[in-house]
């Protein structure tokens, strides 16, 4: 069987990310690492026979601010 997880935004005001495996497990968490680690250790750990897994992340990528343009002093 294959499994995905997915990590989405969450909607608890302090657990901002969710995990959810194709199978149902799943659960929420503070951070997207707490979530992807505990899906590891906690689920795809134990995966036993002909299994694969994966993530799918989600989440809005964050687009890094453009840098400010330097302005060279004139002297």
């Amino acid at each position: 069987m294959h499994h995905k997880a997915i990590v989405k935004l969450g909607t608890h005001d302090h657990l901002n990310f969710n995990i959810q495996c194709s199978c149902g497990t799943g659960g929420d968490f503070g951070s997207k690492d707490e979530a992807m680690n505990w899906m590891t250790a906690n689920h795809f750990r134990y995966l036993q026979g002909v299994n694969t897994a994966e993530f799918v992340d989600e989440t809005p990528k964050i687009e890094p601010l453009p840098a400010a343009e330097e302005t060279s002093g004139a002297t």
